[in-house]
């Protein structure tokens, strides 16, 4: 508990009590002075103390007084002549305690020292009634309690000097002391921290040189504001804590951090719950099914997902294998898929600055709890096309079958209305099957070949799996061709059509192709003419170039598509005639198209003192962009008058749509 030094009794000027913790009140006539406290003094101030014993202690100016004794500011120049004056006064029989000037209570007047010093007090301590003992080299008669030693400094402290406590001041807390202020905290923003003066100004400036200053008042040492910031612009702010005392002196304490009200931009994909996104029968008996997918854009790993299924929620978090791709996988019911076999997943991420931003998308997954089966056609004759050399011989259809179908399941072969049949057998652990047919079973052309593969599950559920394939029985002389995209996207610009020329290339295949054949291009009614080449690598091909204005001339848009028509003509051995035609679509297009809308600013395009003030003087000039060549990041610019010029990009509407959206100060 601490210990009453004393009552303040009465007071000239200003008067100041410092704690042990540094925080210092002015003080009143009655206030109490405990121990741990001082009582200070100023260049204009005095105070009278009742002490506990009914003494007065008198203190004059540029003093200290607490319960380790009395200090004083001191005139350097006049230290030497005040100290000697004393002596001699103490030399001569004089008490020096009564050696000063006129109290502030009025008590008897003083007694000038010796020695020119300049009329300046070096120890003011009067005692009403009684006079207390001070020692200043030897003590005095009077009362033997209490003592204090004064120490008068010989030079190094001005007399009129400001108090040894200087103003203080400290930011601890600012926005969180995370370096950053989010969406939630720009228009309450915290700060607190210590000061020893009774208030203190903070001042924040933003990236723009913008400012505003707030006065906030000091209680017990500690200061503390919510304020709103919302008349800054994002990006660093800085603010300033400013402590002033009496005497003027300051103190200032500096922190920072980033307005950041932009939360992450993130996505999720659930990828598919099985190899086939079907659950069938044996995976609908496992208790639990994993459900995966993948996180993008500003997600990390730790961030949150929920997964909500037949309503029930499944929480996991975001993981980085390490393979530049950011995945969630967490266990679910099965039996819950099989009730709903939607799947809505949900996540939720917090960026640096606390900004949080939560994304959903649905996945879908179907259910087969029946049997199953499937089988394959395998490519025929190695190209599925039987040449008149193959077609002397039997020729072999095989392929695999899976699921359910086991050995001994039935195979039907149907090629031109007839059926062969076959079963399935284990080939080293696969279930293949192989089914001859006569070689007059093919007809010149193509020949639709059709495999049918019917197998039973455990428990007696029937499978029929059918596939088709195409074999083409070719006896004759023939060739193929290709017709390259004319440009790498297949598209003529206008730029692309103001060119002279364009080039027409492909390539040529088959056993009676040779180099030399002729090519015949024909595109809008114009033919060009070229040959077969050699392009290397066992390689056949053509490369003729075309007028670039057949396409189109530029004189109009254009937005269509245009028929390239090349022809090969080969022959055989014996020669037997092959002709070759193919047709390539190309994209013709000359123009682009966009168009863009100003939505009305403030409702009715007139800005009111209240609009002005609602945001800190930001208005947002928003609109819509239209036209299937405007897209997301296409430039927006916006033109002031006064010539200032704002640039932004288009952006995805929340309602659908394009848009932009532009801060105007």
């Amino acid at each position: 508990m601490s210990k009453l030094l004393g009552v303040i009794k009465a007071i000239i000027g200003q008067v100041y009590v410092v704690d042990a913790n540094g925080a210092q009140r002015l003080v009143h006539e009655g206030d109490r002075v405990y121990s741990g406290e001082e009582i200070v003094t100023g260049a204009s101030g005095a105070v009278s103390i009742s002490l506990p014993d009914g003494k007065t202690l008198d203190i004059g100016r540029n003093s200290h007084w607490g319960e380790h004794g009395l200090q004083v500011s001191h005139h350097p120049e006049s230290s030497a002549q005040d100290i000697a004056a004393a002596q001699k006064a103490i030399a001569d029989g004089a008490d020096p305690t009564q050696v000063l000037e006129a109290t502030a209570a009025g008590n008897e007047a003083p007694v000038t020292l010796e020695g020119g010093g300049g009329g300046h007090t070096l120890v003011q301590l009067e005692l009403t009634g009684q006079v207390v003992d001070p020692t200043a080299g030897f003590n005095t008669k009077g009362l033997g309690s209490p003592n204090w030693d004064i120490n008068l400094p010989i030079g190094g402290v001005t007399a009129g000097s400001a108090s040894v406590f200087p103003p203080e001041v400290q930011i601890t807390e600012f926005a969180g002391n995370d370096g950053f202020i989010n969406k939630s905290e720009f228009h309450q923003t915290h700060l607190s921290g210590t000061s020893n003066q009774n208030h203190i100004t903070l001042t924040f400036t933003d990236s723009q040189k913008n400012t505003f200053t707030v006065t906030v008042p000091v209680s017990n040492g500690h200061w503390n504001i919510d304020t709103d910031l919302g008349g800054l612009v994002p990006g660093n702010v800085t603010v300033v804590a400013i402590a002033t005392d009496v005497t003027g002196r300051t103190a200032e304490s500096f922190d920072h951090a980033l307005i950041d009200i932009t939360g992450p931009n993130i996505d999720i994909t659930v990828d598919n719950v099985t190899p086939d996104n079907i659950i069938n029968y044996e995976e609908s008996r496992q208790p639990q099914t994993l459900i995966h997918g993948s996180v993008g854009g500003d997600a990390k790993p730790g961030d949150i997902v929920t997964l909500l299924v037949d309503g029930n929620e499944y929480t996991g978090v975001v993981t980085d294998p390490g393979n530049g791709t950011l995945t969630y996988t967490i266990p679910v019911l099965t039996q819950g898929l099989l009730n709903d076999p939607n799947i809505h997943a949900t996540l939720t991420s917090t960026d640096d600055a606390g900004n949080t931003t939560i994304v959903s998308t649905d996945h879908h997954v179907d259910n087969d709890l029946y049997a199953q089966n499937a089988v394959t056609i395998e490519t025929v004759a190695n190209d599925d096309v039987v040449n008149a050399n193959e077609s002397r011989m039997p020729t072999t259809i095989s392929g695999i079958a899976s699921g359910d179908a086991k050995v001994g399941d039935p195979v039907t072969l149907t090629i031109q209305g007839k059926a062969f049949q076959g079963t399935v057998f284990d080939d080293h652990g696969q279930l293949r099957y192989e089914i001859v047919v006569p070689s007059a079973t093919l007809k010149e052309g193509a020949n639709d070949v059709q495999v049918t593969l019917v197998s039973h599950d455990a428990v007696g559920n029937e499978a029929t799996a059918v596939t088709h394939r195409t074999v083409v029985l070719d006896t004759q002389a023939h060739n193929a061709l290709t017709i390259d995209d004319v440009t790498t996207d297949n598209t003529l610009n206008r730029a692309e059509l103001y060119m002279r020329n364009q080039v027409i290339s492909g390539t040529v295949s088959g056993e009676d192709a040779k180099a030399g054949d002729p090519v015949l291009v024909e595109i809008n009614g114009h033919q060009y003419n070229g040959q077969i080449i050699d392009l290397g690598n066992s390689t056949l091909g053509y490369r003729i170039a075309v007028n670039a204005a057949d396409f189109a001339n530029n004189v109009a848009k254009v937005d269509g598509y245009m028929d390239v028509k090349v022809t090969v003509t080969s022959h055989d051995a014996v020669g037997n005639l092959a002709i070759a035609t193919d047709t390539h679509s190309v994209h013709v297009d000359n123009f682009a198209e966009n168009t863009v809308h100003i939505d009305i600013v403030a409702g009715d395009d007139l800005i009111n003192i209240k609009e002005f003030l609602a945001d800190g003087g930001i208005m947002q000039i928003t609109g819509t962009v239209a036209g299937v060549d405007a897209k997301v990041g296409d430039a927006v610019t916006l033109a002031l008058k006064g010539g200032e010029v704002i640039h932004s990009v288009v952006i995805a509407l929340a309602g659908g749509g394009l848009g932009y959206s532009i801060p105007v100060n």
